[in-house]
C-alpha cells in the first residue's frame, strides 16, 4: 500500500474531540487512519500505514495498557454526529437492533466460544456482539453495542437483556429521540416489547410464521392464518417504488399477551410478516423496517473494511476499544466524505467508496512528498522499507 504522510484533517478534528491527552488523541488518529487505509487491521499492519506516526509496541499500550475510557469516547463519538445535519439523529429516524458473529481461531480469544452461524448453517467459534443502531433515510450508523458471553461463562446475559440495556442507554444516557425501534423475529418477546413500551416508544418487529394469534376463540400460527386469507382481502401498497401485497389486522399475540397490528406482506412467492404497535399507514411501516437492512449493511462493510472482525486481541478491553474504534473509523468517514484532496471523496457513495477515496488521497499526498522532498528514491526506499519490514 502508500505509505500515509499526512493524516487527514477530518480525522484529526476529531480525534480533538475527544476528552483525551495530547497523545492518546494521536494514537486515536493513527489507529483510525490503519484501519481505514491498511490492508492488514492487525495492531502492526495499522502501526505501518503511517510513515511517521507511533510504533505497534505504542499502538498495543494505547489498546491495552493505556489509561482512558471507550466508552466515554464512544458517548463523545455520537455528540460529534448530532453537530452535523447529515448524521444528526431525528425522532421519525429509527433504532435497530441486531447482532453479528465474528469468526476466530483462537480458542483463548475474549469473549468467544462457540455458536451457530445461520449463514454458513453451522457452529463456529467466534465472538457475538449485540448492537443497536440509528437509522434514517439519509444515514445509518452504529450507537453502541455489547459483547455476548455463553451461559456459563462470568458476566453472562441473555441476548434480551443486553439489548434492553442497550434501548435505556440510548434513549436515558444520550438522549436518542427516535420514537420506532426495529428488530427481527429472534428479539420478538413481551420481554423488549414491554421495556421499549415503558418509554412511550414504538417498535416494529419481523414475526416467525408459527407464532400464535388469537383466531375466533382459538389460538392459531400465523402460518394457518395466512391459509385462510382470499386475495381480496389483500391491497396492492407501493413501498419504495415497489408494489406489494399487504393484508393488515389487529390481532391477539399468545407470546406478547396482547394486541398487536400484524402486517402480511406478499412479494411474489415470499410472504413476510411484521408486528407493531404503531399506528398510521402500512407503506410508512414496511418502508422503515426495510431500514432494517442498513444494520446489515455496516456489519459487512465494517467486517470487509475496518477490520471489526480482524482483531485478535488475548485482553478483553483491548478488544472492546478495538471495536469502539472501529464504529469511531466509520464514523470518521460519514464526516469526511466531502473533504478529499482531489474531490474524489466527495463523488464517491457510501462508506466502501468513501474508503477507497482515501487511499487516492494517500497517493495524491505520498507524491506531492516525494516532489517536494529533495530526497533520493533510495533514501525514500530506505525509509519506506524500515517502515514496513524492519
Amino acid at each position: 500500500m502508500i505509505p500515509i504522510i499526512k493524516t487527514p484533517s477530518w480525522i484529526t478534528q476529531f480525534s480533538e474531540s475527544m476528552s483525551l491527552s495530547y497523545h492518546h488523541k494521536k494514537f486515536m488518529s493513527t489507529f483510525l487512519l490503519g484501519l481505514i487505509t491498511s490492508p492488514s487491521k492487525t495492531v502492526s499492519g495499522i502501526a505501518r500505514a503511517s510513515l511517521n506516526g507511533p510504533s505497534s509496541t505504542a499502538l498495543n499500550k494505547f489498546l491495552t495498557k493505556y489509561d482512558w475510557d471507550a466508552a466515554k469516547a464512544n458517548k463523545e463519538r455520537i455528540e460529534e454526529l448530532q453537530r452535523h445535519d447529515e448524521t444528526r439523529w431525528k425522532k421519525r429516524g429509527i433504532g435497530i437492533i441486531d447482532d453479528t458473529l465474528l469468526e476466530k481461531e483462537g480458542e483463548n480469544i475474549p469473549f468467544s466460544g462457540k455458536f451457530y452461524d445461520h449463514a454458513k448453517g453451522r457452529f463456529i467459534h467466534g465472538q457475538s456482539l449485540i448492537s443497536l443502531h440509528f437509522a434514517d433515510h439519509k444515514t445509518s450508523y452504529a450507537v453502541d453495542y455489547r459483547p455476548y458471553l455463553k451461559k456459563g461463562q462470568i458476566g453472562h446475559a441473555t441476548k434480551i437483556e443486553l439489548a434492553k440495556e442497550l434501548i435505556t442507554e440510548a434513549i436515558d444516557e444520550m438522549k436518542m429521540p427516535t420514537f420506532t425501534f426495529v428488530f427481527d423475529s429472534w428479539y420478538m418477546c413481551d420481554d423488549i416489547v414491554k421495556h421499549i413500551e415503558s418509554y412511550n416508544r414504538l417498535w416494529i418487529a419481523a414475526s416467525k410464521h408459527d407464532r400464535l394469534v388469537l383466531i375466533n376463540g382459538k389460538y392459531v400460527p400465523i402460518s394457518e392464518y395466512i391459509n385462510t386469507l382470499k386475495d381480496s382481502e389483500f391491497e396492492i401498497k407501493t413501498v419504495n417504488g415497489k408494489a406489494l401485497f399487504v393484508h393488515q389486522r389487529t390481532l391477539r399475540f399468545k407470546s406478547l399477551g396482547k394486541k398487536a397490528r400484524l402486517i402480511i406482506s406478499k412479494d411474489g412467492e415470499d410472504i413476510f410478516v411484521l408486528a407493531t404497535n404503531r399506528s398510521g399507514s402500512v407503506e410508512g411501516i414496511i418502508a422503515d423496517y426495510m431500514l432494517r437492512w442498513s444494520i446489515e449493511t455496516f456489519h459487512k462493510d465494517a467486517k470487509q473494511y475496518l477490520g471489526l472482525d480482524k482483531c485478535q486481541l488475548r485482553d478483553n478491553e483491548g478488544a472492546k476499544r478495538y471495536w469502539y474504534l472501529v464504529l469511531m473509523a466509520h464514523s470518521v468517514l460519514r464526516l469526511g466524505i466531502s473533504e478529499g484532496v482531489l474531490g474524489i471523496v466527495a463523488k464517491t457513495k457510501g462508506i466502501t467508496g468513501a474508503a477507497k477515496g482515501h487511499l487516492l488521497d494517500a497517493l495524491y499526498n505520498f507524491v506531492s512528498w516525494v516532489i517536494q522532498s529533495g530526497l533520493k528514491a533510495e533514501e525514500i526506499m530506505n525509509m519506506v522499507l524500515e517502515r514496513w519490514f524492519i
